[in-house]
């Protein structure tokens, strides 16, 4: 009887295999890699479009977004949604940061309305109302507006934006967890994506320039 014997494979074999795998593994590497710039790409596109409503809305009716004090009188949903009028986007007692994208959205500058902070897919039935803008609820990024009155209280110092003056506003990035609820900075982008960012349209330095980065919430 004949008997066959195993063969293993050869090196000419192993090499293919070989190769197989590396142009594999290059692609994997190179699809997320273009997936990960096209994301960051247009949280950019998405902060500059949020500068430019800010810029219209103040053009528009010569106050801050959130600091306007004449929302009650121009739109019956914003009664209660006044600003102070002081010409900053306070964070207390007004918390007018919360009422910037309302304002927006009653002059038809931004299109979405705001959603709440503790269920970021959730619109409140009340749209001038404290809330946060989220473009799309596929990335988890969500972007609030706030006040320089509030970085004193953290670990960024206000020349870190580019100015001390507090009538300018700053965007912040966040993200959205598990449950649906709006988080400070860890679930929205990690240090490298935001040093991407920082590279990309601002000077590549995490505390200086107009794009800035901190830890935690104060």
């Amino acid at each position: 009887m004949l008997s066959k014997k195993n063969h293993g494979f050869s090196l000419v074999e192993l090499s293919i295999v070989l190769v197989i795998v590396s142009l594999l593994a290059t692609a994997v590497m190179g699809g997320t890699k273009l997936l990960r710039t096209a994301r960051l790409s247009t949280v950019i596109k998405e902060v500059t479009g949020i500068k430019a409503a800010v810029d219209a809305f103040t053009t528009k009716y010569s106050s801050l977004p959130g600091d306007f004090d004449g929302a009650g009188g121009l739109w019956s949903d914003c009664t209660s949604g006044n600003g102070n009028g002081n010409g900053q986007i306070n964070h207390t007692p007004e918390f007018e940061g919360g009422l910037a994208f309302a304002h927006m959205y009653y002059a038809d500058i931004l299109t979405q309305a705001p959603v709440r902070a503790t269920d970021a897919r959730d619109i409140p039935n009340q749209f001038c109302a404290h809330g946060h803008y989220l473009p799309s609820l596929a990335r988890s990024i969500v972007y609030a507006i706030d006040g320089l009155d509030r970085v004193s209280g953290q670990t960024v110092p206000a020349a870190a934006f580019g100015t001390t003056d507090l009538r300018k506003a700053f965007i912040i990035t966040m993200g959205i967890d598990t449950a649906g609820a709006v988080e400070w900075n860890e679930n929205a982008l990690s240090p490298k994506d935001s040093f991407f960012i920082d590279r990309k349209i601002d000077d590549g330095v995490y505390n200086n320039g107009h794009i800035a980065g901190h830890e935690g919430d104060a």
